[in-house]
């Protein structure tokens, strides 16, 4: 769990590098939010892996992901604030927040 933390993390700080250029000054944007992630990830453990997300945001505001082949769907709570949930195989359960 923890690798999935500092994974989340990391990904996180991209998502919102990429958020706050498409909606600037607190609005919504004009054009739905859109985009994939890759890269790879090594814990202080010295465990590691490779990690993506794939992001779309629809007209209404609506997402859907795949965070390692994880399904997750939410909103924009408001324009600045996006929740994503999903669940892997019954086993765990995600929530994602993101403000920007």
């Amino acid at each position: 769990m923890k690798v999935r933390a500092m994974l989340t993390r990391k990904l996180l700080s991209l998502f919102v590098a990429g958020c706050f250029a498409a909606a600037a000054w607190g609005q919504a944007p004009a054009t739905p939010f859109a985009g994939k992630w890759s890269g790879s990830w090594t814990n202080s453990q010295g465990a590691g892996g490779a990690s993506s997300l794939e992001l779309t945001e629809d007209a209404n505001g609506n997402f859907t992901a795949v965070w390692d082949g994880v399904a997750l769907s939410g909103a924009r709570v408001n324009a600045n604030t996006i929740e994503l949930r999903g669940r892997s195989n019954d086993v765990a359960s995600y929530q994602i927040g993101f403000s920007i």
